[in-house]
């Protein structure tokens, strides 16, 4: 996945076009992976697309999606779904804590230790 840098075997960096978005691989299986993630307050990710089904369990804060032009938006105890090869792009305001899924696992997602 072009947006995912590694540091190292547990902290990953999501490339941002403002703000920083930092997380820690916590399950790679072939059918599932699952990513931590911490946004700090007004970060705006990077359009991305992946073949995958992503879901998204926000933790602390509210994200913000953008799909197809829409925008929808999750706080903590919600959920939001990314659909596979869509192109989408996520943002937050105040600092935000959140759970990405994805089904299966993403090629190219950080190993998790």
């Amino acid at each position: 996945l072009h947006y995912i840098t590694t540091l190292d075997e547990s902290n990953i960096s999501i490339e941002s076009k403002q703000g920083s978005a930092t997380g820690t691989g916590l399950l790679k299986l072939s059918e599932v992976a699952v990513m931590l993630l911490e946004m700090s307050e007004h970060t705006v990710g990077t359009p991305h697309i992946q073949p995958e089904i992503e879901y998204i369990i926000v933790v602390t804060g509210e994200l913000f999606q953008e799909v197809g032009g829409v925008i929808t938006s999750a706080k903590a105890g919600e959920h939001l779904i990314a659909p596979p090869n869509i192109p989408h792009n996520h943002y937050c305001i105040v600092p935000t804590k959140l759970v990405a899924i994805t089904v299966p696992a993403s090629e190219g997602y950080p190993d998790a230790r």
